[in-house]
């Protein structure tokens, strides 16, 4: 089976589920215990994460999100980092990009994104969701603090375990 490390060198008619090897910002390959597919979804069985760490979705980013989908669409393309879902009760659920999903309704049909097996545990969803929106740097201070509130509490975690 073929490794695919770029989403982006996919186009919009090759519907081929294919596992994704992980890369740093330099191309090495990154071990991992959970396998990514990307996919095209139709866009009505993907659903926002009711618990996910941002709170507050910022209309001018998503609509911006927007315009770069639109763009990217002219050009056979979609998002560079493809929103990532995991299967619940016959839909998926996004984990990571919920503003790109958001973007994407009343835009696209479907949309390609990476499925991987459902988070082990609460706690690990969330520290997830935290790293990517903390590295994005689109979270606030009080998303963040709340995020970070729940590890503490529900993993019973010391704030310098977190």
């Amino acid at each position: 089976m073929q490794a695919r490390t770029d989403p982006s060198a996919r186009g919009p008619q090759d519907d081929n589920s294919l596992p994704l090897m992980s890369v740093d910002a330099t191309g090495i390959p990154l071990t991992s215990t959970s396998a990514r597919t990307l996919r095209r979804i139709p866009i009505e069985q993907l659903e926002l994460d009711p618990d996910n760490v941002r709170s507050h979705y910022d209309a001018e980013h998503v609509a911006s999100l927007r315009t770069a989908l639109i763009d990217a669409l002219k050009s056979g393309q979609e998002y560079i980092n493809p929103p990532v879902v995991f299967p619940v009760n016959g839909m998926y659920r996004v984990k990571n990009g919920n503003c790109r999903v958001m973007a994407a309704r009343g835009t696209v049909d479907s949309l390609e994104v990476l499925i991987e097996e459902p988070p082990a545990s609460a706690g690990i969803k969330l520290l997830d969701q935290l790293g990517e929106n903390v590295l994005q740097g689109g979270l606030n201070a009080m998303d963040t603090a709340r995020a970070l509130r729940r590890l503490r509490d529900r993993e019973e975690l010391s704030v310098g375990g977190i």
